[in-house]
């Protein structure tokens, strides 16, 4: 993510990517692969709840300390972003995009 390498990236994501927010997990919207560099390209450049884009975000986070949310052995969060671990190592596999309220208020309509 931090070098914005798409290839790479789609190399480490489950798809479909789910996307949704928490109060409404039943209606997620998936991102398929051939779709995934242009969604990512634009996620990436959102505002973050934490301030700045999320590429900001996730810089600040991982870099130098490597810091991410373990909620267990296979799942960890940095941000909006979740992954999983599977035989084939940790994988992106959700944007969990939080309160709708909060995110539709935050964006007024810059993102999805």
């Amino acid at each position: 993510m931090l070098q914005q390498d798409m290839g790479k990236l789609q190399g480490l994501t489950r798809f479909p990517l789910q996307v949704g927010f928490e109060a409404d997990q039943e209606h997620f919207k998936t991102i398929s692969r051939s779709a995934f560099p242009t969604y990512m390209k634009m996620e990436l450049t959102c505002q973050s709840p934490e301030a700045g884009s999320n590429l900001d975000m996730i810089r600040s986070k991982v870099q130098p300390t490597g810091r991410f949310d373990f909620h267990d052995a296979h799942r960890a969060t940095i941000g909006t972003f979740s992954f999983s671990k599977d035989n084939g190592g940790w994988r992106l596999t959700l944007l969990n995009l939080g309160d709708i309220g909060e995110y539709r208020s935050l964006m007024k309509g810059r993102c999805s």
